[in-house]
């Protein structure tokens, strides 16, 4: 990504795809701060699919630990092409 996101753009994300408990600004800011934009995107995806796996039986704070250790497990370098592809199709399709 060319330019950073801005945090609205990551709660509104997590909104879009979690019908549940969102983190604090605080807890965005320092996904932010650890990590890349497709890392913070990708993390907040890959706990949506989990929220639905779960059928929306996790709290906030098991949302958030899962999001921390999904991104801190996927550095830039390890997402492969097609979950990149994909996080750039989503945010397309969310942010037009």
């Amino acid at each position: 990504m060319s330019e950073r996101k801005s945090l609205q753009e990551f709660i509104n994300h997590w909104v879009a795809l979690i019908n549940g408990p969102v983190p604090s600004r605080e807890q965005f800011s320092l996904w932010l701060a650890l990590h890349s934009d497709e890392t913070v995107f990708y993390g907040i995806t890959a706990t949506a699919k989990k929220f639905l796996q779960e059928r929306g039986n996790m709290s906030l704070t098991y949302l958030t630990k899962y999001a921390s250790k999904v991104m801190s497990n996927r550095t830039p370098a390890t997402i492969p092409d097609r979950e990149k592809q994909y996080v750039t199709h989503l945010r397309k399709t969310l942010y037009r």
